[in-house]
């Protein structure tokens, strides 16, 4: 059994949760702890598991990072600090869901033991419309001081996300994409797990003048 205790209803994430745990110092690891013990009934645990996987990537970088660390009264998912421990950075989560109605149909498939046979729709523009939010929701902190600032995207299995897609959304579409509208937004982080590698590609932005020193790996 896991030192951590049993905490999803999965044996292998259980066992992942762990590995990336022990990367972490302390403090961070109590935090995840409270967070995931408080959504053990609220169906959360997959999202949290999402931001301790950016937490276990940036420690395997060498980057010191906090988690759910307050900074003028904001409290971006993982802020990334100095030796003083002042905040220096910002990168924050959002998993791409599939639309509701899509999700609901998919769900009463499996319910009946169905396999769903629908169509899914492209995901540029929804990606396009996501990015922006999470851009422009701590936009004026990052202005304030001054600091690079990235989102961490993983594409849920009914809304799987495709490269493709993604450099859509980040470079073409509504004139430039989201890096051109959104300068504030130093980069995106893509991250997607198969056969139970998580693989992490960054794609930066050259448009802003603030650089977070990312780059594509495994955890």
């Amino acid at each position: 059994m896991s030192k951590y205790g049993a905490i999803a209803g999965n044996a292998s994430i259980n066992a992942r949760i762990e590995f990336c745990l022990d990367k972490l110092q302390e403090a961070e690891v109590r935090k995840f702890l409270r967070s995931f013990r408080s959504q053990q009934a609220s169906g959360q645990i997959a999202h949290t598991y999402r931001e301790l996987l950016v937490g276990a990537y940036l420690a395997d970088l060498s980057i010191e990072a906090r988690y759910e660390k307050e900074t003028l009264g904001k409290t971006p998912d993982w802020t990334l600090v100095n030796d003083a421990d002042e905040a220096v950075g910002f990168i924050e989560h959002m998993t791409f869901h599939q639309t509701p109605a899509i999700d609901n149909e998919i769900a009463n498939s499996m319910r009946q033991g169905r396999t769903w046979a629908g169509w899914l729709p492209p995901n540029s523009d929804r990606l396009y419309q996501k990015l922006q939010q999470k851009a422009e929701k701590y936009e004026c902190l990052v202005n304030e001081l001054q600091v690079p600032y990235v989102v961490a995207v993983f594409g849920e299995f009914t809304a799987s996300v495709d490269r493709h897609e993604l450099d859509e959304a980040l470079l073409d579409i509504h004139s430039g994409g989201v890096f051109s509208q959104c300068q504030v937004l130093s980069g995106v982080l893509f991250f997607d797990e198969s056969a139970g590698t998580y693989s992490f590609s960054y794609i930066a932005n050259h448009q802003s003048s603030r650089a977070m020193p990312l780059r594509d790996a495994k955890c």
